[in-house]
């Protein structure tokens, strides 16, 4: 992918979302208690604010409107971003049980 793909609002919102989500989440693991769901949701939205940029927000076109190709790596590591996001949530229901 030579070309960055062209991100939309939606996109920069979900990005900076993912972003904030993944930072509280870190900040809460190392300053309240070192919980494990906590590191794993915050991991999984790095995960996925990570697959998000590359590529592009869903379906990612270049300026004529083509689509260009879809980075696997980047499409597996958002994959394994929401299984780590799932497993925190998992966690911390079973926490407070």
């Amino acid at each position: 992918m030579d070309k960055p793909a062209s991100h939309s609002t939606a996109a920069r919102v979900f990005f900076w979302l993912a972003v904030i989500l993944a930072g509280l989440n870190l900040f809460r693991f190392f300053f309240s208690g070192w919980a494990l769901d906590d590191l794993f949701a915050g991991a999984g939205f790095v995960l996925i604010a990570y697959g998000a940029t590359r590529n592009g927000f869903g379906r990612p076109v270049d300026a004529d409107g083509e689509p260009l190709p879809v980075d696997p790596r980047a499409r597996i590591a958002t994959l394994a971003g929401m299984a780590l996001v799932v497993v925190g949530l998992v966690l911390e229901a079973g926490a407070r049980g």
